[in-house]
């Protein structure tokens, strides 16, 4: 008789992603993981496959959240000022997320991946790319609705926004205050709500 699974794997999955997030891939081991999940080593092999298999199941479902949380904002049938708004505002917010502080498991895929981890690299740039081309077409909207300043393209404003959303995630990760990075932000959005 097969033995039954004694674990939550969404919640497993969830706790070796705040771990990957807080250590970086290269430093987390499979004992801190066992730790962090609460799940022996060989069902965590079972569920996810080796390290390497739950760090890209960790990233993907990292990504895809994070995409998803930024579609639901981005899509919305409302003047390009408002959608910036609520962008910012998420962004805010997230700041004070207990979390924030440990950075974001993006930028620590991107600050410790090399070029020889192409899979964890396409999943991030992939995700970044959609990130882009729909901040990019609410700024495009804006623009040619006359509420936003065509001085940069759309791709141009789009790219500096998630530069500044990208280093403030490194800041996090460095120590600095909630209050310092909502203050970058409401320079980053400056112009554009």
């Amino acid at each position: 008789m097969a033995r039954t699974k004694e674990f939550d794997a969404t919640e497993a999955l969830q706790k070796a992603l705040m771990t990957f997030i807080e250590k970086g891939y290269a430093a987390t081991t499979l004992c801190d993981l066992v730790q962090a999940t609460g799940v022996n080593r060989q069902s965590l092999y079972n569920e996810f496959g080796d390290k390497r298999a739950l760090y890209l199941k960790a990233l993907e479902a990292y990504c895809g959240r994070s995409l998803e949380d930024a579609r639901q904002i981005l899509t919305l049938e409302q003047p390009a000022r408002m959608v910036l708004e609520k962008l910012k505002n998420k962004l805010k917010e997230l700041c004070r997320c207990p979390t924030a502080s440990k950075g974001c498991l993006v930028v620590t895929t991107l600050v410790g991946a090399t070029q020889d981890d192409p899979e964890a690299l396409k999943v991030v740039h992939a995700m970044m790319a959609e990130k882009h081309r729909l901040l990019a077409a609410v700024i495009a909207r804006g623009q040619k609705a006359g509420e936003l300043p065509t001085k940069h393209s759309p791709d141009a404003v789009a790219g500096s926004l998630h530069a500044a959303v990208t280093g403030l995630a490194v800041a996090a990760r460095g120590g600095a205050r909630c209050e310092d990075r909502q203050a970058v932000l409401d320079v980053a959005f400056e112009g554009l709500v």
